[in-house]
């Protein structure tokens, strides 16, 4: 039997606060299974940003371990982590700030490329038109800056980025919530055909259930730093058992505006 890619084991995060604890992620068990969508969802301060971050070793766990591929994250030095890294990228959710304004196009996409030292200049070369190529940018914008895009292209920019080293787990934080509707349309039809093209394992944070629907083979649903209810995309959609979840449901317009988001999905 294959072990899963990624295994989150009693998580906890917590933060002091004056004379409180902040319980930001408060005792999370979660698994991810090599090329499964895995959506994560609940309102805005459950954890689940926290979670993403901690799982990236970018906020340090209070108790709890996080494993993928079999190695406990935790455990590893820096710079047994700088050479795993490539293997697990993420996207931020806001396109503008993500990118660094000095640097071209040409130069967000080489850096990863240059820094972990896989390819001489002409193969990096070949790499960023391919990965530009991929996201569906024209080779001509390589040496453009980021503020020179709309919102939807530096996205794609950070998508291309994040998928330079051949990652087999990324972790989309809320990656189109800053983008028009019919923009988020595009970006997510583009994370579609990447995760289908490569094989690659995503978790996808978000609040909004029409995209986690439109993605994921399964939800976690997150309330108040744990997670209360979690099952596969259809059965939590159709019936829900939690009533935090039923409370999420109830208050977002599910139907007739699912219904649309979900074909202009599918027409964009």
């Amino acid at each position: 039997m294959n072990l899963p890619l990624l295994e989150i084991e009693s998580v906890k995060v917590h933060f002091a606060r004056r004379s409180s604890c902040i319980r930001a992620v408060d005792g999370v068990d979660l698994s991810l299974a090599e090329g499964e969508v895995l959506g994560l969802v609940g309102e805005s301060g459950c954890g689940k940003t926290t979670l993403a971050r901690a799982v990236m070793r970018l906020t340090p766990l209070t108790a709890g371990r996080i494993r993928f591929e079999g190695k406990d994250l935790a455990s590893l030095t820096r710079r047994a982590m700088n050479r795993f890294r490539p293997r697990l990228q993420m996207i931020f959710q806001d396109p503008y700030s993500s990118l660094n304004p000095r640097m071209t196009v040409y130069d967000t996409l080489a850096e990863p490329l240059r820094v972990h030292g896989r390819m001489v200049r002409r193969e990096v070369v070949g790499r960023v038109a391919q990965l530009m190529e991929q996201v569906g940018l024209a080779r001509r914008f390589a040496r453009k800056y980021p503020h020179e895009f709309s919102g939807g292209q530096r996205q794609r920019i950070a998508i291309a980025r994040a998928l330079a080293l051949e990652p087999r787990l990324v972790i989309a934080d809320e990656p189109v919530s800053a983008l028009d509707v019919s923009v988020q349309a595009q970006i997510l039809n583009l994370l579609t055909d990447l995760i289908r093209a490569h094989g690659l394992a995503l978790i996808l944070v978000s609040h909004d259930l029409a995209v986690v629907r439109h993605l994921s083979h399964r939800v976690a649903v997150m309330h108040m730093g744990r997670i209360v209810e979690m099952g596969t995309t259809a059965t939590l959609f159709d019936e829900p058992r939690h009533p935090y979840t039923r409370t999420l449901l109830e208050a977002t317009p599910v139907l007739d505006p699912m219904r649309a988001r979900a074909n202009l999905l599918r027409n964009t």
